[in-house]
């Protein structure tokens, strides 16, 4: 992906108003600045690749190029003898990206900086399917359980756990905790009336197990529940299976995982809990536990402003009791039955109920 642009069009460029939509930025550590500087192109939500810039972002572009190789180039020598992969954070200019940089064929760095977040959303700031937000933000989950969000790259997963996480802690206080390889919600400078938020950056996926033990060894204990954590991505057997086992000891536990649809995001789940519980054991977890499961997908409109850039698309299930039809669909191993609860579940989505009204038919469904 690294290696290929995409299509270029020649006849936009980046103007300073549109600078602030631009969400990935591409370059090769060269020579020089002026010589990175060249190679330099970025992405405004789009596929097309787009290589001119104002004067004025020129300029910006030159600078930010400057402080990354400034600040991170001893590790990312075009002369390196080691090829591989690297990931970091850069600040600059009161900005926040991820960065994340491969060793090319063409014997140079080839550096990818996304933009991050400068503040967390409150829900109610983003554009989701009916009922979404209500459900996420109900009173309900404050006794714990499993959130997942899956999609694609690039299809604002973190935004749907960071966002949601937050706008809890805002609506019902409590406590938070978050383990994620690069922090991308500011979470921790969030200011919460009732509530506080504390974050664990981990340097590998390796570290994420031991990173969990040690964030939850730290939480409080609440009587009427209200304690959330935020595991940045599940991708193995181990983090699944503690991600399982917490949401059953009254945390709700938001994390995100790749996959291309409610189904397979499932399927993967039960197949890493059971690489060490087993089958049976695994399908029991991840049905008593789960509550949310999303399927996201994502629009970019780089003309509008802030948050209100992004609308959010795809499908929820909920699972409202460890017996619901979900949990049992689950427990039985029954994955081909996931589409019927699903075409189930639509109808409420999709109908012009209230939210009462499709809360209490979920319910049932449930």
């Amino acid at each position: 992906m690294l290696e290929d642009p995409a299509e270029v069009v020649d006849d936009v460029r980046i103007t300073e108003a549109l600078w602030e939509s631009v969400l990935d930025i591409y370059f090769r550590n060269a020579g020089s600045i002026e010589e990175s500087l060249e190679t330099a192109y970025v992405y405004i939500g789009k596929r097309q690749v787009v290589r001119h810039f104002d004067p004025v972002v020129r300029n910006k572009l030159k600078r930010l190029i400057d402080h990354v190789c400034s600040a991170h180039g001893r590790g990312l020598q075009a002369d390196t003898s080691d090829p591989g992969e690297k990931h970091f954070e850069v600040f600059f200019e009161e900005r926040r990206f991820r960065a994340f940089g491969r060793f090319t064929r063409s014997k140079s760095w080839l550096i990818n900086l996304r933009r991050l977040p400068q503040r967390v959303p409150d829900l109610s700031e983003l554009s989701y399917p009916r009922f979404w937000k209500d459900i996420l933000l109900h009173r309900d989950l404050l006794a714990g359980g499993f959130i997942v969000v899956a999609a694609r790259t690039g299809q604002g997963k973190t935004t749907t756990v960071g966002g949601g996480i937050g706008t809890r802690l805002r609506r019902f206080g409590g406590f938070g905790g978050t383990v994620e390889e690069v922090i991308e919600m500011p979470l921790s400078l969030e200011h919460y009336p009732d509530g506080v938020c504390e974050q664990h950056p981990v340097s590998t996926a390796a570290e994420f197990e031991s990173a969990l033990a040690d964030q939850l060894r730290g939480f409080p204990t609440f009587q009427d529940g209200g304690t959330q954590l935020l595991v940045g991505e599940t991708r193995t057997n181990g983090v699944a299976v503690e991600c399982l086992r917490h949401a059953l000891n009254g945390h709700l536990v938001w994390t995100t995982i790749h996959a291309e649809s409610v189904p397979s995001a499932l399927m993967r789940l039960h197949t890493m809990a059971a690489s060490q519980l087993g089958d049976k054991a695994a399908a029991d977890l991840l049905a008593s536990a789960l509550r949310v499961v999303i399927h996201q997908t994502f629009r970019y409109f780089p003309e509008r402003e802030g948050f209100k850039r992004g609308e959010y698309g795809g499908t929820m299930l909920c699972s409202f009791s460890s017996n619901s039809k979900l949990a049992n669909t689950i427990r039985e191993l029954n994955w081909k039955g996931l589409e019927q609860v699903m075409e189930d579940q639509r109808k409420c989505f999709e109908g012009d109920m209230t939210f009462p009204e499709a809360l209490k038919r979920l319910k049932g469904l449930s």
